[in-house]
């Protein structure tokens, strides 16, 4: 990886900051193969960790390129695509939708657009926290702290206009304030109360018999504190602690799949002085809110933390769209805004108001063509064998 990146970065490219996908008329827009390799080389360097544990190692980088090659091929099938803004709004016990265009501005459908969310689940919901979407089987998730439920929803779309099928409940009895899904579509959850993050395997959580697997909790690791916003990859889940070492936050790495001594293999991101809340992954990036009106970026193999923004109010939630845009929700000044989250150095962002709405708790996307086509499934499966073998 060291290799390829410095002999790809070593050739000449155009002046400037390196874009994330090169502008139209570049002479790389026309060299596929060279920015398809810069771009998943660099992106699979700067991601892995220096010292991987031992028992780890073939499964980080092996994670750690899938991720990337899903990154990257996500991004070049979205194309113009519809692609849709979800959000939550506890106090009105809804969920809300609106199709916005890349960029993280909204999508000109003409004079009839409407620059407001609408509504997209208007009853049965009694407080909606965090939201989740699997992109392949096109369903979204709800934890509803108010019921003390996770549900699940198909969702289908046709232009403008994103819908929802019935409602399923997917687990009961649970404090579930945050959910994401991982790219085998595996559901995750946090539990503050119990300090744990736990698993629901896609097949029975379709089924809605859940089975839940605790992955990480206080009984195998002292890394899992009061945790709050949980995020997954093809590789590892991601979780904030609202209490680390009983002052501070923080967020923390885990791999998914782990064997009892990788469990205590467990590595903290950054430590802040305050509670993290919503993480969200872009690329080799982690995102992550505080209740001290910051946005904080880190890389995914670890470092210091960047000061995104602090111009936030109450940041909550946030989700990547596949190709560059953040999105962040934030509560108390009851709108989503934007930032180009896609960045190879974090550092400071300029955010963009997307949209109002009143208590905005947590975002997802959901993209009509965010799913991989067979042929680059093969190619992946391909170079997960060999990596493993």
């Amino acid at each position: 990886l060291k290799s390829s990146h410095e002999r790809l970065h070593s050739r000449p490219h155009p002046p400037g900051p390196s874009p994330q996908r090169p502008p139209a008329g570049s002479p790389w827009a026309t060299d596929s193969s060279r920015a398809y390799h810069l771009h998943i080389v660099s992106c699979a360097h700067d991601a892995m960790p220096a010292r991987p544990h031992r028992l780890a190692g073939e499964r980080i980088l092996a994670g750690i390129l899938l991720s990337c090659l899903v990154g990257h091929a996500s991004g070049i099938l979205s194309g113009e695509k519809a692609k849709f803004l979800i959000a939550s709004s506890p106090v009105a016990a809804q969920v809300f939708y609106l199709r916005v265009r890349r960029g993280g501005g909204l999508e000109d459908m003409g004079v009839a657009a409407s620059n407001s969310m609408q509504v997209l689940i208007s009853k049965g919901l009694v407080k909606p926290q965090g939201v989740a979407v699997d992109q392949a089987r096109r369903r979204l998730f709800v934890a509803d702290t108010g019921a003390r439920k996770i549900y699940s929803y198909p969702l289908s779309a046709h232009e403008s206009d994103l819908h929802v099928g019935s409602q399923t409940t997917v687990v009961s009895d649970v404090e579930a304030q945050w959910v994401t899904v991982d790219a085998s579509g595996d559901i995750y959850y946090s539990s503050p109360s119990r300090s744990e993050i736990v698993r629901v395997p896609v097949d029975s959580g379709l089924r809605g018999d859940a089975l839940r697997q605790v992955v990480y909790g206080s009984n195998s690791t002292n890394q899992v504190s009061s945790p709050a916003g949980v995020a997954a990859d093809a590789f590892a889940v991601y979780w904030a602690n609202t209490q680390a070492s009983g002052q501070v936050g923080d967020v923390v790495r885990g791999l998914e799949r782990s064997t009892a001594a990788e469990k205590e293999n467990v590595t903290v991101l950054p430590r802040v002085s305050t509670a993290a809340l919503g993480v969200c992954l872009a690329m080799d990036n982690v995102y992550f809110t505080q209740t001290d009106r910051r946005l904080y970026g880190v890389k995914k193999a670890g470092g210091s933390a960047v000061i995104v923004t602090d111009r936030f109010m109450k940041p909550r939630g946030c989700a990547w769209d596949g190709i560059g845009t953040v999105y962040v929700a934030d509560q108390g000044l009851h709108a989503v805004f934007s930032f180009a989250g896609g960045m190879r150095d974090l550092s400071p962002a300029q955010i963009t108001k997307t949209v109002e709405l009143e208590d905005a708790f947590d975002v997802a996307i959901y993209s009509q063509a965010f799913r991989l086509r067979s042929g680059i499934a093969v190619v992946l499966l391909a170079a997960l064998v060999r990596l493993i073998g």
